[in-house]
């Protein structure tokens, strides 16, 4: 299986459904360099938390162990429901740092003073942390060992995995973000054994089947006629729609989240969204605040659908009748 846009892969190891990958050390490199290279990637399943993601998702991309963002991996492995990584075990000193090593030297053959306020200047433009020259043998933070850590969990969805794959539109082939959205050949699909449905596709898996007893596998897959289990089965909650695009566009522009929730201040501006070509009235407005109020004041597509969608197809179907009738009663009157 191709893996894009993973590069300098030095060690690997494959679990039973997840796989683990060191990437950017050069092996015949000193592991006591000054490197901050040897990173961590994860993907595949992850329900025990063997991804080190800091949660209990599928990862389909090959995605950083944060936890080991600033240790130097030399080693890993991976077997059932775990994960192995061994590191040069020393931590990382600010003076080891490439990023730091040059102007620490330039500081200590100055002989400090004349030139350190002009040094820190340049280590906060960089970003990096300017008390690194009081101390440059001090153990950078945020390394295993060194301090509390948590891992940092993935807070949004893959924008590929969003919506059940046998839903959305056709994807562009140059959209290097959506692209592993496209059908092929080959598809990676799961089993649910509660739910007893079959051929799951990768988005279904995290969307409606996430927490579930799954059984991935790898299998031969014909785009156009072939249909993900989920979607067959009637039950989909991560079906694409135009209605429902607009609605977690508007999420990610205003309340990104992973509970994918909008503010009801935004509520008039969603409907205006949905509907642009329609004169909305102010009961239009108040039903829907009223139906859709809530404690805690965000809500989510589900939630606004099962208001929406009746409504206005209870509006609609007036209007008609209202046309029908004055359509009606012009052609009597003539």
């Amino acid at each position: 299986v191709l893996i894009p846009d993973l590069y300098g892969v030095i060690d690997m190891a494959a679990g039973s459904r997840h796989s683990v990958a060191i990437v950017g050390l050069d092996a015949q490199t000193d592991h006591q360099s000054n490197t901050r290279n040897g990173r961590v990637f994860t993907w595949g399943f992850g329900y025990w938390g063997e991804l080190g993601q800091g949660d209990f998702e599928v990862h389909l991309l090959p995605t950083q162990v944060r936890g080991l963002d600033q240790s130097v991996a030399i080693a890993c492995a991976a077997g059932d429901r775990h994960t192995i990584v061994l590191t040069t075990g020393r931590a990382l000193s600010y003076r080891q740092d490439s990023r730091y090593a040059d102007t620490i030297e330039i500081l200590e053959h100055s002989g400090g003073r004349p030139l350190e306020s002009q040094l820190r200047n340049q280590l906060t433009d960089a970003g990096l942390n300017p008390s690194a020259l009081d101390d440059p043998d001090q153990p950078e933070p945020g390394q295993p060992g060194v301090e509390e850590k948590t891992c940092l969990p993935r807070p949004l969805p893959e924008p590929a995995t969003r919506y059940c794959l046998d839903t959305i539109p056709s994807v562009d082939p140059n959209d290097l973000v959506m692209r592993s959205a496209r059908r092929a050949s080959y598809e990676t699909v799961a089993t649910c054994n509660p739910c007893k449905i079959q051929r799951i596709c990768r988005a279904c898996i995290r969307r409606c089947h996430h927490g579930h007893c799954l059984v991935p596998d790898f299998c031969r897959w014909a785009p156009g006629s072939d249909q993900c289990g989920c979607l067959r089965n009637g039950h989909c909650k991560a079906k694409w729609s135009a209605e429902r695009a607009i609605f977690d566009n508007l999420v990610d522009q205003t309340h990104p989240s992973a509970e994918e929730t909008i503010s009801l201040d935004q509520l008039d501006h969603l409907l205006d969204l949905l509907h642009p070509d329609e004169n909305l009235t102010e009961d239009d407005y108040d039903s829907a605040h009223v139906a859709l109020r809530s404690s805690s004041r965000y809500i989510n597509w589900f939630q606004f659908n099962k208001w929406h969608t009746p409504y206005f197809a209870e509006k609609f179907k007036q209007g008609a009748a209202l046309s029908s009738y004055y359509g009606t009663s012009a052609i009597h009157h003539k």
